[in-house]
This record gives structure tokens, C-alpha cells and sequence, in this order.
């Protein structure tokens, strides 16, 4: 699928247009598998969205690149909304054995497949958190929606198809001080 994609566009701007972009996204849907190699980690995929990482094998690739060439051995690095780990896993290659990744993800849903990456790459030196970082140890209310696509929100009831939901939340600057 990639090779033909790659000689297909050959860089052409295909994607630019939006009946291209959805003919794109159904492919990546339709060639999708569950458990992917994604930038040389095993993850596993929400059976919805997530799409372009089975099929790209990459996420964001020039944000990679530089996360990587930012992110040095023994570092401390965060990653705050880690959603299923990409972006986690990679700074934790970067930071190795003698760094440390501290993650946080709100949405239980994706808590459990970041869990789960983490696992399944055996990776250690890592500290994921499922909660929302908000200063000084407030708790807003937080909304979801009900339907299929959606975060959470925090301001505000956008409306009636979003429902209050109890989302734990950490200030950093006090989860740092007792860490």
C-alpha cells in the first residue's frame, strides 16, 4: 500500500485535496491492522482511529525527527495528553535507560492502550499517570462526548451530546516536588 501510494503521488500534492484526503483515510482504515510497527515500537491500536499509524508506520514525522534530535540520553522528558503512548515511546528510546518519561493521559480509554504499550515494549524508567494536568490542584468539570469522535472538554458543556465525567487532575509543580 505504501509502496503504490508512494509512486502513485510522487509527491504531488495529491493530499491537499480534501476527496483525496478521505480516499486516503479510508485506505489507511481499511489496510490497518491491530498490533503495528510504528518508528521501530510494537503498538497496539484503538480498533477506531489511530489509522495512519499502521499504515505510515510513522506519526508526524518531521515532529519526530525533531523530538529525537532534541531529546538526549538521561533526560527527563513529559509528555502531557500521551493519548495511546506514540510520542511517549519515543522519548523514552531517546531519553534510555538512564532518563525518564513521565506521562499523562485523561481519557481511560487511551490510559489502557498506553498501559498496554508500554508493556508490550517492556520498557521501564517510565511513570504514566492517568489525569489531566491543571494548575494548583483545581478540579474543573470535565465533558466527553457521547458520540464516536471527541476529547474531553474542560470549559464548558458544548452540548447535550457531552456528559460531565470525574477526570483526576495533578499540578505539575506538586506532582514534581513529592516525585
Amino acid at each position: 500500500y505504501n509502496k503504490f501510494l508512494h509512486k502513485f503521488t510522487r509527491g504531488k500534492g495529491y493530499g491537499k485535496n480534501k476527496f483525496v484526503r478521505k480516499a486516503l483515510s479510508f485506505f489507511d482504515w481499511m489496510f490497518r491492522d491491530q498490533f503495528v510497527n510504528v518508528h521501530g515500537h510494537i503498538m497496539h491500536l484503538p480498533p477506531k482511529g489511530f489509522n495512519a499509524y499502521s499504515t505510515s508506520g510513522i506519526y508526524g514525522e518531521l515532529d519526530t525527527i525533531t523530538v529525537e534530535s532534541i531529546v538526549q540520553k538521561g533526560d527527563y522528558a513529559l509528555d502531557i495528553g500521551a493519548a495511546i503512548g506514540y510520542y511517549t515511546l519515543i522519548l523514552r528510546r531517546a531519553v534510555s535507560d538512564s532518563g525518564k518519561v513521565f506521562a499523562f493521559e485523561p481519557k481511560q480509554d487511551r490510559f489502557q492502550f498506553l498501559k498496554e504499550n508500554f508493556q508490550i515494549n517492556k520498557y521501564e524508567n517510565v511513570e504514566i499517570k492517568n489525569a489531566a494536568i491543571f494548575p494548583n490542584n483545581v478540579k474543573p468539570q470535565f465533558f466527553r462526548s457521547t458520540g464516536p469522535k471527541g476529547g474531553l472538554r474542560h470549559l464548558r458543556k458544548k452540548s447535550d451530546s457531552h456528559i460531565a465525567v470525574d477526570i483526576e487532575t495533578i499540578d505539575l509543580d506538586s506532582f514534581f516536588k513529592n516525585d
